[in-house]
């Protein structure tokens, strides 16, 4: 039943070599890659011993056991072997893509189905026997076209992996190079296996399978390169001190978008471990980024982005982040790197910084507006107890009429003052925009128009209208709005000179309305027209009264109904007021006129 075969002694040792380099291999590496080539070396010493006891055999029966589990070795050592040469360059994307992964399962099972049921068929062997060589008994066989198409089409897969591996290698510069070498010497030795196996064929070496010999020495220069080289073990540790240690989430993509590698903190930002990513795309894992990517080509350089990210929890974190190309010593792009960093802390101490900031502002202002009051209630009341002597020591009735009615115009300046102060106080709180409603700009324009009109005749200014009807409708307070345009037709009245000419234009656009108050008045310096909108701010070149707040709460006005307010002006030749509101384009109903 069992023979003493020297040829099964020999691969008794060449076994031996590979258990021991597939111990050695574990102990000292731990990476993917080290795993898959411990896995090869199993598989192969499966192979080399059911061929020992193959040639240990002298029945037909326990040498077709043995030719099978052989065989199933060998399938073992064909898929793990382009598995192996994927991991060798990170490449294990290239086993989900249909062309490969489909081959790659069908054409094992097919083998292997064909072996375990050739007596049914015949197309794995069309003849099987044994034959005495030498007082040795050898198995006898003749392959069929199934044996034949199955192994050649494994055989064709792992070479072109192979030569996919060694192209990408060239590509990484000279440390790649040299870790290639022991793939293209085991790649050498495994061809010289099989094409003497081939050759041999119907001769007296055909019992003679060189080809599982050929894959023990082939294991030789990869064992040696694990010794020498630390080819499994410097670029697992290097990759853990340069991406792991960070703190900040990585990505790894190749240039079809399929996630080559990420580090940990990147697997907990989505939820999956690091290994189950790798070949998927970032589409499937985070639409968010994947949008970003879409958005923003991969450049060597560019400053950071800032996007919130909405994770599974629901609570948006802030993030920038920087997309950059990853190109290979040759200066080739082979893909890009994502990398992200959480700033929610610095975007909170930003806010905070900004409330801070934003509280003093606020202080500042309550402290301008303070000392403000003061001084214009100061006059006022100084000159109330000013009349109110004279009041007491003048004897004469029309005198005593005159200056009560200058005490109580006095005492109406201070009740407007501390109205106008009220109205602040509303247009910081926007309780203005409560009473909003719609109104036809004509109804404003037709007010404002008017009053204008009056001011002009007044102060024997000339007056143009040269306003056109509309039916534009806008959303807003309508007595505030009109107290807004009030102060720009007081202003262009009070500082335009008898004879002068104050015009009144409008206009609709698209999105909004126009109203624009011009005059031919004294104009405004330049170092003073872009203070002129600030609290309590008077132009030191202006004698007439007032307490500096008219322009800005026109300009809180107008910006609280979504407006703006601009000016342009040349001192000497006059001013030009232009107020912009937002109109509404389908008004609820249709809007009467109505006072304003």
């Amino acid at each position: 039943m069992f023979q003493a075969n020297p040829l099964a002694l020999l691969l008794g040792f060449a076994n031996l070599s590979l258990l021991i380099t597939a111990y050695v291999t574990s102990r000292r590496s731990s990476s993917q890659t080290a795993r898959l080539y411990v896995y090869l070396l199993l598989a192969g010493s499966a192979n080399l011993l059911f061929y020992a006891l193959e040639l240990s055999s002298t029945t037909l029966e326990w040498v077709m056991v043995w030719v099978r589990l052989e065989n199933t070795a060998w399938v073992c050592v064909s898929a793990i072997a382009i598995w192996f040469l994927a991991s060798y360059v990170r490449k294990e994307q290239w086993l989900r893509l249909p062309y490969v992964r489909i081959p790659l399962i069908v054409t094992p099972v097919l083998h292997l189905l064909l072996v375990w049921t050739n007596e049914w068929h015949g197309l794995a062997y069309t003849h099987t026997g044994v034959v005495m060589i030498d007082g040795l008994v050898y198995f006898d066989r003749l392959y069929g076209g199934g044996f034949l198409l199955t192994s050649a089409t494994m055989i064709i897969m792992l070479y072109t992996m192979l030569i996919a591996t060694l192209i990408h290698l060239w590509r990484g510069g000279v440390l790649y190079i040299r870790q290639g070498v022991p793939l293209i010497i085991a790649g050498v030795l495994i061809s010289l296996g099989i094409g003497l196996t081939v050759l041999t064929d119907g001769t007296a070496y055909s019992n003679i399978d060189l080809a599982g010999i050929a894959l023990a020495l082939a294991c030789i220069p990869l064992g040696w390169s694990i010794f020498r080289e630390r080819l499994f073990q410097i670029i697992p540790t290097a990759h853990k001190w340069i991406i792991e240690s960070m703190r900040d989430p990585i990505i790894i993509l190749d240039l079809d978008g399929w996630i080559v590698d990420l580090n940990g903190t990147a697997g907990e930002l989505l939820h999956i471990l690091p290994e189950l990513a790798r070949g998927k795309k970032i589409q499937e894992l985070s639409p968010d980024i994947a949008l970003l990517l879409s958005t923003t080509p991969a450049s060597t350089s560019h400053e950071p982005i800032e996007f919130l990210l909405h994770p599974v929890e629901g609570i948006d974190v802030s993030y920038e982040y920087q997309h950059l190309t990853v190109t290979s010593p040759q200066g080739v792009e082979v893909g890009s790197a994502l990398i992200l960093r959480d700033i929610s802390s610095r975007k909170q101490a930003q806010n905070q910084a900004l409330k801070l900031e934003l509280e003093r502002e606020k202080v500042r202002v309550a402290r301008d507006l303070v000392v403000g009051i003061a001084h214009d209630f100061r006059t006022p009341l100084s000159e109330i107890n000013l009349k109110a002597y004279l009041l007491s020591a003048s004897g004469d009735t029309n005198k005593r009429k005159t200056i009560l009615g200058e005490i109580n115009e006095r005492i109406h300046y201070i009740d407007d003052l501390i109205a106008d102060m009220h109205f602040i106080i509303d247009l910081q709180t926007g309780a203005n925009l409560e009473t909003c409603e719609q109104v036809r700009f004509d109804d404003l324009r037709g007010t404002v128009t008017t009053y204008l009109a009056k001011i002009c005749t007044e102060a024997s200014l000339t007056f143009v209208d040269e306003c056109t009807p509309n039916n534009a409708v806008i959303f807003c307070n309508p007595y505030h709005i009109d107290r807004a345009l009030r102060e720009i037709a007081d202003n262009a009245g009070k500082f335009t000179p008898g004879g002068g000419t104050v015009t009144l234009r409008n206009s609709v656009r698209r999105s909004s309305v126009a109203i624009e108050f011009e005059d031919t008045g004294s104009g405004i310096e330049p170092d003073d027209l872009p203070h002129i909108f600030e609290w309590f701010y008077k132009p030191a070149a202006r004698t007439a009264g007032g307490a500096g707040i008219g322009l800005p709460i026109c300009k809180s006005i107008i910006e609280q109904h979504g407006g703006t307010i601009s000016v342009v002006s040349t001192p000497g030749k006059g001013s030009r007021f232009t107020v912009e509101l937002p109109r509404l384009h389908n008004p609820v109903s249709v809007i009467s006129p109505r006072p304003v």
